[in-house]
């Protein structure tokens, strides 16, 4: 049976963003005729990280944004997640974020959240076509597209002109890219740029002084790694500070008739 998801709760916005993303995306007869997939991630951070021998020296850059797209995400409320019987177009958005409803690392995250070592940084997942590496867009996630820190206004008078409250931006945290890429095999590209609170690195000065050579201390740490994957299995992209678990699910098979239909 195929796997189809409850759009109900979305707004009528959602058919113009469809509309906008046939233009805009690679939405082509490769898309359409495409295996589909969703593709769920968590993102986490070491609470006492054990850096052992490793030193980082300058900023290491951020992660490219060629090629690379947010999620669409405009709901009106949680749509939960929900297996008819039948296909509908809407279903083949691509990169549109799925509700918490269609989570299934939700066990996962408990464990991090529950053991004290780890820190859930995000939790997002998302439905996409399998495409080549000349097609296929990147997932383009950071915790500012996630958070929006509002300062709270100040108590007037009933007959004073209340302000409005002014927004703060939130603070860095992470800045990255998830793709993945179908050729003949599927494959997962990861590269993400993580800001710890403070980036302790004992004794560096002296090392610098040591090498001879004046390098500085880095702001932030990025993990890229490219790997195959296998639709269901877990899998853990490692860095001394933090780490990202991602599964890919395929929902809908290009050979299947009333998909192609």
């Amino acid at each position: 049976m195929l796997k189809r998801i409850n759009f109900s709760g979305f707004t009528p916005s959602v058919s113009r963003i469809l509309l906008i993303s046939c233009c805009l995306l690679p939405v082509t007869r490769a898309a359409v005729c495409a295996d589909w997939f969703e593709v769920e991630a968590v993102l986490f951070a070491y609470t006492e990280p054990d850096a052992g021998d490793e030193w980082w020296y300058e900023n290491p850059g951020l992660p490219p944004r060629h090629q690379t797209i947010g999620l669409i995400r405009d709901t009106a409320a949680p749509v939960n997640g929900e297996t008819p019987d039948a296909m509908d177009e809407a279903d083949l958005m691509p990169y549109l974020a799925l509700p918490k409803g269609n989570y299934q690392l939700g066990g996962v995250r408990r464990v991090l959240e529950l053991s004290g070592a780890y820190r859930p940084l995000l939790h997002v997942a998302w439905q996409q076509p399998g495409l080549g590496v000349r097609d296929v867009r990147a997932i383009h996630l950071d915790n500012t597209r996630f958070e929006k820190k509002t300062a709270e206004p100040d108590e007037a008078p009933a007959d004073a002109e209340r302000e409005q409250p002014e927004y703060t931006p939130p603070d860095k945290v992470f800045d990255g890219i998830i793709r993945l890429r179908k050729s003949r095999f599927l494959h997962l590209d990861v590269d993400f740029a993580y800001f710890p609170d403070v980036l302790e690195q004992p004794g560096l000065e002296s090392r610098d002084e040591a090498a001879g050579r004046v390098r500085l201390p880095t702001d932030y740490v990025r993990l890229t790694e490219s790997r195959r994957v296998k639709p269901d299995e877990l899998h853990y992209f490692d860095h001394p500070l933090f780490g990202l678990i991602v599964q890919v699910r395929k929902i809908i098979s290009a050979d299947d008739a009333d998909y192609r239909r």
